[in-house]
């Protein structure tokens, strides 16, 4: 599986940046992800990899815009390369006896 969302992550970081430059509103980066994209939810790394576990994947891998472990599932958008957070992971098999 090959999954695209928000990087909240950069958006903090994002945040962050203008804040200190004192320069422009980090909040409009925030607002910008929120209320234009109307995404009901953030992820960053470390909370994806804990739902897809607990779904019962493994590999879980934090990986590149166009880059991937299988070419057939990379269908990344141009105007997504930035902001996003791309993860793979791959489905448990099941082991029975």
């Amino acid at each position: 599986i090959r999954i695209v969302v928000p990087d909240l992550q950069q958006c903090i970081d994002q945040y962050q940046k203008i804040n200190s430059d004192m320069e422009g509103n980090g909040a409009s980066v925030i607002w910008d992800l929120t209320q234009n994209w109307m995404h009901l939810s953030v992820w960053d790394y470390k909370l994806m990899s804990v739902f897809l576990q607990e779904a019962g994947f493994c590999n879980i891998k934090k990986v590149s815009y166009g880059m991937g472990r299988d070419e057939n599932i990379i269908k990344d958008s141009l105007a997504r390369k930035t902001r996003s957070l791309y993860v793979e992971a791959e489905k448990r098999k099941n082991i029975t006896s």
